[in-house]
């Protein structure tokens, strides 16, 4: 069920953003075009001998008037067609290339009579696109003349991303990935700005939003509903009185944007079906909070009825649906537990803390992990330094022995040339491929069982990067499906 109501989005003027307004501009001229189209209609009509004779009626029309191609005020990369049509259509859509080899299609829509705005997505910044639109009622196609336009510039902020290894043929079938880094200088890479984002597998941005009052973002997804994407805004670490921290949600041509304030919003946040957000509290002890869509809060679980404030600092709050617990992870106990979502009650404790379940190799125990999560085939996988090794970064897979309670190491790739000091993520894709991300070094692995690197990214400068997630339809994202 959509979780909000769509508003038209228009070229210019203002479009609300965490609460306040932006005033906008399209920085490019639209291409206009007011057409006249050919329509042909084919029938085929059966003789008494069985033969066929087919005869094609040509019509002209002008059922797409005033065509404008605009770029989008706030997201240079996404084009927005405008028309009008004087009749309804039982089948609209547009189709679009660019670089001669990409090919793409809008969802098919009934329009009625009037004016109609689509957005168009998956484009790189400052390319030239070839767009023509199409109908089809009562069996007659009519399309418009090709049209063309170019989207406009990258942002200079926004670290450019430089692929290594690109193989197709191992890649999980995903064609771009969301994420968020923050592009800042600042030494702990807290400092912003930070930016929201979308790639294709070639490293082009198709998307981005820069996260406003130097919030840090880490934590961006797909919503739950599949609708549109959730993404975090936090002042942890950036430690700015002036604003408060927010969770925002939004369709990707920004149509739809919503920005919740939660004041005790701590570092880490995920969101559940339902569109449930979990997050940690930093505001007095170390609590996990449930909040649902109409802001009623509830506590899960409070670390510290267990452990001191030190021990119980986190860097990941982590919802597992298939078995309802969420994965609380300290970095600076270098220990996991995994709580009940219902009860709050511990379901298991790993990592370096006395009490915690046992590991098999000893040196596979945790060590700064980061982002721990459950795999489609039940085993736990995360980030992870590794005990008395140097700059190294390793990606771990424990098959979970609950009768001996031991986590047992079956999989392990640390054969980088990256290392986060701090960030990063491993967590295993449908595929079976393991997603890596290098927090402080800048970069991201797609990794095969058989350790193969199918894509390797780097991004300019090395900017802090935190949660990524790979996505194959942009236009879900902006509530079309």
């Amino acid at each position: 069920m959509l979780l909000f109501s769509f508003i038209a989005c228009m070229s210019s003027g203002s479009i609300p953003i965490g609460g306040g307004e932006i005033e906008t501009t399209s920085t490019l001229p639209a291409t206009t075009q007011t057409n006249t189209i050919e329509t042909t209609t084919v029938t085929t009509v059966p003789t008494e001998t069985g033969t066929t004779v087919t005869s094609t009626t040509t019509t002209t029309s002008t059922f797409f008037q005033d065509v404008q191609i605009s770029v989008h005020p706030e997201i240079s990369a996404i084009l927005l067609v405008s028309w009008e049509q004087d009749e309804a259509s039982e089948a609209s859509w547009i189709e679009y290339s660019f670089n001669d080899t990409n090919l793409d299609s809008t969802p098919v829509k009934v329009r009625a009579e009037g004016t109609h705005e689509q957005a168009l997505f998956g484009i790189p910044t400052e390319t030239e696109v070839s767009v023509q639109l199409f109908q089809e009622t009562g069996g007659v196609l009519s399309s418009s003349p090709m049209l063309t336009a170019t989207t406009g510039s990258l942002p200079n902020a926004l670290r450019r991303a430089f692929v290594n290894v690109l193989e197709p043929t191992g890649l999980s079938p995903e064609r771009f990935m969301l994420g968020t880094m923050s592009a800042g200088t600042s030494s702990s890479g807290y400092g912003g700005p930070c930016w929201v984002f979308i790639m294709n597998r070639e490293g082009e941005f198709v998307w981005f939003w820069e996260v406003p009052d130097s919030r840090l973002s880490m934590f961006a997804q797909v919503a739950a509903s599949g609708d549109h994407i959730v993404f975090d805004g936090t002042t942890y670490y950036v430690w700015d009185s002036d604003v408060e921290p927010q969770i925002w949600r939004a369709t990707l041509d920004l149509s739809y944007f919503d920005a919740t304030e939660i004041e005790e919003f701590g570092f880490s946040m995920d969101e559940i079906e339902g569109g449930n957000i979990l997050y940690n509290d930093y505001t007095g002890d170390h609590r996990l909070i449930e909040m649902d869509p109409d802001g009623n809060k509830r506590e899960i679980f409070n670390c510290e009825d267990l452990y001191s404030d030190s021990i119980c600092t986190l860097n990941g709050v982590v919802y597992n649906s298939a078995t309802d617990t969420i994965f609380w992870s300290m970095y600076s106990s270098d220990t996991v537990i995994e709580v009940e979502r219902s009860t709050g009650s511990i379901v298991k404790q790993f990592g370096q803390l006395s009490g915690g379940w046992d590991f098999d190799p000893p040196n596979s125990v945790v060590d700064y992990q980061h982002y721990p999560t459950t795999a489609p085939n039940g085993n736990i996988v995360a980030s992870t330094h590794t005990v008395g090794e140097s700059n190294t970064q390793r990606a771990s897979e424990w098959r979970v022995d609950t009768a001996t309670e031991t986590l047992v190491e079956v999989w392990r790739y640390d054969g980088s040339p990256y290392y986060a000091e701090y960030g990063g993520e491993a967590y295993r894709l449908a595929n079976d491929n393991t997603l890596i991300g290098f927090g402080t070094d800048g970069a991201v692995q797609e990794v095969t069982l058989g350790k193969e690197v199918v894509w390797d990214v780097n991004f300019d400068g090395g900017p802090l990067m935190g949660h990524f997630s790979l996505v194959d339809d942009l236009y879900a994202l902006n509530g079309e499906r």
